[in-house]
C-alpha cells in the first residue's frame, strides 16, 4: 500500500537516461551491503510526503495543486543518501565520483 505523494521529474532525454543509469548503479552498489532493492522499472520521481490517517482531503488537494504549479531551474545531485526503512540506518555516497 503506497501512501506516498510523488513529484514526477522531467528533463531532456539525456538527463532521464542519466537518472536511470544512476538508479541501476545504486542497486548494484547497495545490494551487497544488505539493503533491499526495489527492482521495479525506474520512474523519475521524488517522494515528498506520506499520506497518514490525519491527512485531510482538503489539505491533500491544496498540496497537490501547489505541486502541480511548481517549476524550478535544473539542479544537480552531488550525493545520494540511502536509508534502510524503519531502522534509522543510512549511508551517504557521492554521485559521479
Amino acid at each position: 500500500d503506497d501512501r506516498s505523494v510523488w513529484a514526477e521529474l522531467d528533463g531532456a532525454d539525456d538527463d532521464l537516461k542519466a537518472m536511470r543509469e544512476i538508479a541501476l548503479a545504486v542497486v548494484s552498489g547497495v545490494e551487497p551491503l544488505g539493503y533491499f532493492c526495489d527492482r521495479r522499472q525506474f520512474k523519475p520521481r521524488l517522494a515528498l510526503a506520506t499520506i497518514t490517517d490525519a491527512t485531510t482531503v482538503e489539505h491533500l488537494e491544496e498540496a497537490l495543486a501547489a505541486l502541480a504549479a511548481y517549476r524550478s531551474e535544473p539542479w544537480t545531485v552531488d550525493e545520494l543518501t540511502i536509508l534502510q526503512r524503519g531502522s534509522g540506518v543510512f549511508r551517504t555516497v557521492p554521485i559521479g565520483a
